[in-house]
């Protein structure tokens, strides 16, 4: 690994942080222990069926926390890369949490119709254990009560099962679930963390994502009108024939996308965010289009927080997919984010607010509205499957979240999850990953069609683009 990163260094792939060394000094060393630790296993099963000889201790994980763009991900991505065994796995932590929870109800529904009581997250933790001895989890968070405590049960069973893990997270352990509904139960999955993980930060100080590099103008601040003309010259670049309102189906639910080229999708902020989409929805638009043009997106804060996190949901799964993202602004890219803490925010009254609404609802030709309105009830989510060898697979729609912002956002009560601090940490998140999406390098990894690419490379920010 040590290798691997100052060659990298040597082709000014990466700069030189010696806090990332000593991250990846740590990880050698966990190498290391893991390596021993199977090998004596392996040799010595012999002298393990005897109880007086005593088992070798399982190694410790690692959990590293630190700032958005530090380099936590590439360097987990470095040590998953260089481990020889194939039972490992490398996931995001959001993602693997939507499987969990399908996968819980779909066990929960076979132990209905055969009559049985056994334990969902044991199946799951026992099945997880035979496909992997290592979990890295990338961007460990914990802001939902349902995945605290899931969290707390599934660990332990891992752990039992000695697996060992790498976490990588924007928060230290103790802040995990900060200030969360009944966070004494999760207090200790915490513990258990921190005791079989070795804790180190990784917080330079830098956000290497914002680094000075060259990027395109793909987010644009600019009128309504500029939307069509990128799109016609996307179309005319793809090669494909123009379709409108395109039906996406899966597990039961429909998207459609009004217009889409080929590989191409134009969406409108509203269509994207005003729904209540799910990550599991995302990822099978992104799975159907590896360009998506998403129009006239407003300035987000978190008093119509909704909104805001679906945004971001969908940031993720774009860049998780590395799928390309154009987008034209109301407001400059650098101010997407109005980060104001709930108490900063002046509510108006219900006369007032009724007016603001019908005063910033812009028509759209389709007879929406590209306002921000106030979040709405939510329908079930729907969650991806798991895959899990000895489970069978179907499609699964969990119940929905009560939602109790829908009269007036929640009072500043100063928990985190509610006074917009888990939203700050999503923003700087979206935020530093925006700015690598519209990077040179990030859209000739992406982008496939060089026609496509040198018009992306060379959009303007001040013209048509046509």
């Amino acid at each position: 690994m040590i290798k691997a990163y100052k060659d990298s260094v040597l082709s000014n792939k990466i700069k030189n942080d010696l806090n990332q060394i000593a991250i990846l000094q740590r990880l050698d060393s966990i190498h290391k222990n893991i390596d021993e630790y199977y090998l004596k296993n392996s040799s010595n099963s012999l002298l393990k069926a005897f109880s007086f000889f005593k088992k070798p201790e399982p190694p410790k994980g690692l959990y590293i926390y630190g700032n958005v763009g530090t380099g936590k991900t590439m360097i987990m991505d470095m040590f998953f890369n260089s481990l020889s065994t194939n039972k490992k796995l490398r996931v995001h932590f959001h993602s693997f949490m939507l499987k969990v929870h399908a996968k819980i109800q779909e066990i929960k529904e076979l132990n209905l119709a055969n009559k049985q009581s056994s334990s969902p997250i044991s199946i799951i933790a026992k099945n997880l254990s035979a496909q992997a001895n290592i979990i890295c989890f990338d961007e460990f968070q914990v802001v939902d009560i349902a995945d605290a405590m899931i969290l707390r049960q599934l660990l332990t069973h891992l752990i039992n099962n000695n697996v060992l893990f790498i976490f990588t997270s924007n928060r230290p352990p103790d802040d995990l679930y900060k200030n969360g509904l009944q966070r004494s139960s999760f207090i200790p999955c915490i513990n258990l963390i921190k005791s079989h993980c070795f804790v180190e930060s990784l917080d330079s100080g830098i956000d290497y994502r914002k680094q000075e590099r060259s990027s395109a103008n793909i987010y644009l601040h600019s009128p309504d009108n500029a939307a069509e003309s990128i799109y016609s010259k996307l179309c005319e670049l793809e090669g494909s024939t123009p379709a409108k309102n395109t039906e996406i189906s899966f597990l039961g639910r429909k998207f459609i996308v009004k217009d889409s080229c080929g590989s191409i999708a134009h969406i409108s902020f509203h269509d994207l965010c005003q729904q209540p989409l799910s990550a599991a929805d995302y990822l099978e638009i992104v799975s159907k289009f590896k360009l998506i043009f998403v129009s006239l997106v407003p300035q987000m804060n978190v008093l119509y927080r909704e909104q805001a996190r679906r945004f971001i949901t969908f940031i993720d799964t774009m860049y998780e997919s590395c799928a390309v993202l154009v987008m034209t602004t109301n407001v400059e890219f650098g101010s997407l984010f109005n980060v104001s803490r709930l108490k900063d925010i002046d509510m108006p009254d219900s006369t007032t607010a009724s007016k603001l609404g019908s005063a910033a609802a812009k028509p759209q030709p389709d007879g929406s509205s590209d306002a921000i309105s106030a979040p709405t009830s939510m329908p079930p989510i729907i969650s991806a499957e798991i895959s899990l060898e000895g489970l069978p697979k179907s499609s699964t729609i969990l119940p929905a979240k009560k939602n109790h912002e829908n009269s007036q956002p929640p009072k500043d009560n100063d928990t985190s999850m509610h006074s917009g601090e888990e939203e700050l940490f999503a923003f700087d998140r979206t935020i530093s990953r925006l700015v690598e999406m519209k990077s040179i390098d990030y859209l000739q990894r992406s982008c496939t069609q060089p026609e496509i690419l040198e018009y992306l490379v060379n959009m303007r920010p001040d013209t048509d683009n046509s």
